[in-house]
């Protein structure tokens, strides 16, 4: 609701016309049209001036709403725009952090089947062996210590074929 108006200086010359008396009811029944109130009763000079004056008030409150109406639509659109992208925005993100989520889910899952396929592993594990010209004493601290810390043994196959290599080398030289 507009709360103001404009009066133009080009009525002046007719307002000069008028006494004060007349002034002031002319003051007052534009101030009553403006706000809607009941017209104080006016004589024929200042009703006919106040008739000028309150058509031109009424244009320009008609031109008013009409740019508050088109205002007030841009606004919706430019709002409806603005919200659409924010939603957009939000929807790209979203899905970006239910990608990451899932790849995170995927790569705990591959983690979780990698461990549990490792100790698997290693229930059923032969630890590899040192290479065969390692001093005797050196290969039993190293079978202790993959015995007793991570509690693995080797296969007959390993220490067999560790045996044959050693005779192996013994006979070439």
């Amino acid at each position: 609701m507009k709360k103001s108006f404009i009066l133009y200086e080009n009525y002046w010359k007719q307002i000069q016309l008028l006494d004060f008396e007349q002034c002031g009811r002319l003051f007052k029944a534009i101030f009553a049209h403006e706000c809607g109130k009941e017209l104080p009763k006016l004589d024929a000079i200042t009703q006919m001036l106040y008739s000028v004056i309150s058509d031109q008030l009424d244009r320009e409150r008609e031109k008013y709403e009409a740019v508050s109406k088109k205002r007030a639509e841009a606004g919706r659109k430019g709002a409806a725009v603005t919200n659409s992208a924010y939603a957009k925005k939000a929807a790209i993100a979203d899905d970006n952090e239910n990608e990451y989520e899932n790849a995170n889910e995927n790569v705990n899952a591959n983690e979780k089947e990698n461990k549990t396929e490792n100790e698997k592993k290693n229930e059923n594990a032969v630890y590899e062996e040192l290479p065969p010209d390692v001093s005797p004493a050196t290969r039993q601290t190293y079978d202790r210590i993959m015995k007793n810390f991570f509690g693995l043994t080797p296969s007959q196959n390993s220490l067999d074929q560790y045996l044959n290599s050693d005779r192996k080398q013994d006979h070439a030289t």
